[in-house]
């Protein structure tokens, strides 16, 4: 059984690799495709996690790359032998005060890591629409990426996340942001309104002053999660008080920041910018569930998207989030080493891959043969009936089972 199970899951990712190089097109909706130039990636890391940094290039094939490193006399070979890859590395200190209490951030590579997006933009100019800004474990998931993209203008001023900080948890409702321009805040379900604090649609981008509750006019953040990763438009980055040097300022200004990201989501918040929520989870009764940008709830069947489909353990719930997740943060501690999480990086991207092109073969039409033959419509008996099938839906009888638990 376990062998039958290895060989259909081998052929049915040949089977989805050949159909994304038939079917290579951007998502559904979109607005217009985005090209490897339209994006940037900021990316800070140490030597002894720069294997991690360059693991991210599971995802970032083709696209500009600025890495902050601590090691400086690493940074002339570091620029020589991985220019191949598009990346750029430049050299930012660890912090350098002996006392920690003095630190701007708890960690003494955190002022490096929430100085990689400004210095990337100083590195780029206004050579590209979106910076991708995380962790140097941070996997983006481009597709997710473009999907989500498609309804922004890179030429306003957006920070965008839906997992943020409120006092010690991420990703709270309560947290202090704004939904899109347009975002129509009456079709949130009820459980959306019940948090004390309802964020609001602003226009024609997020404010400070959009984003604080008109009963707090002067709330505070605590800002996004680094790990999550966040999206910066060209339209933010390229404002004056968000240059090198003010977000320098701005920092040496701070202290006792949790992170790297509490450390970018201050200078942005003093400079008057608030983070936009996509909004996609808020339309749904478990928003939970539905967070584009690491989902946690979701991790099991994100971490191997496509076995969690060809294994019939993926119903309405899991395909909606493969189909539109954002960002999912490796943890690179949580493995035995960093190269084995590098090694994830690559397997996990090739996952999501296969599992969005295969879900892609599902719903097409002309596919109702690869159905037949996998849901097994010969032990049905004629026309497929009881054998889990119905040339849209794989895995229908697996779904009927799991009904109550909506995975």
């Amino acid at each position: 059984m376990a062998l039958t199970r290895l060989y259909l899951l081998a052929s049915l990712l040949a089977t989805a690799i050949s159909f994304r190089a038939a079917h290579a097109t951007i998502p559904e909706g979109s607005a217009q495709e985005l090209a490897d130039d339209d994006f940037v990636v900021a990316i800070s890391t140490a030597s002894s996690r720069l294997v991690l940094a360059q693991g991210t290039r599971a995802y970032r094939a083709g696209i500009r790359t600025f890495i902050m490193n601590s090691n400086e006399t690493e940074i002339p070979f570091l620029n020589k032998v991985y220019a191949k890859y598009r990346e750029t590395y430049e050299y930012f200190p660890d912090e350098e005060d002996p006392d920690p209490k003095r630190w701007h951030a708890k960690n003494p590579g955190d002022f490096r890591a929430a100085m990689a997006p400004f210095a990337a933009h100083r590195h780029f100019g206004n050579t590209y629409k979106w910076m991708l800004y995380g962790d140097d474990d941070t996997l983006f998931f481009m597709r997710g990426v473009q999907q989500l993209l498609s309804n922004f203008d890179p030429e306003l001023p957006l920070a965008l996340s839906d997992n943020l900080w409120y006092e010690t948890g991420h990703p709270r409702l309560e947290s202090f942001r704004c939904l899109p321009c347009g975002f129509n805040t009456s079709n949130m379900p009820a459980a959306q309104t019940d948090t004390g604090y309802t964020p609001r649609a602003a226009c024609p981008y997020c404010t400070r002053k959009d984003a604080c509750p008109p009963s707090k006019p002067s709330c505070a953040i605590t800002g996004a999660h680094g790990g999550a990763g966040m999206i910066f438009s060209v339209g933010l980055m390229r404002q004056l008080d968000l240059s090198y040097d003010a977000a320098l300022a701005c920092m040496n200004d701070l202290r006792h920041c949790s992170g790297g990201d509490c450390l970018v989501s201050q200078c942005l918040w003093r400079a008057g910018y608030g983070f936009t929520d996509p909004g996609f989870s808020l339309q749904y009764t478990q928003p939970y569930d539905h967070v584009l940008f690491d989902n946690m709830e979701a991790r099991w069947f994100l971490k191997s998207p496509i076995e969690s489909i060809t294994m019939g353990n993926c119903g309405p719930l899991c395909r909606n989030v493969i189909q539109h997740a954002v960002s999912y943060h490796v943890r690179g501690k949580s493995f035995p080493s960093f190269a084995k999480a590098a090694a994830f990086m690559y397997g996990l991207t090739e996952s999501y891959g296969a599992a969005i092109e295969f879900l892609a073969l599902q719903a097409d039409r002309g596919s109702r043969g690869v159905a037949a033959a996998v849901g097994g419509e010969e032990e049905g008996g004629e026309g497929g009936a009881g054998g889990g099938t119905n040339g849209d839906g794989l895995w229908e009888a697996e779904e009927e089972e799991g009904k109550g638990t909506d995975l």
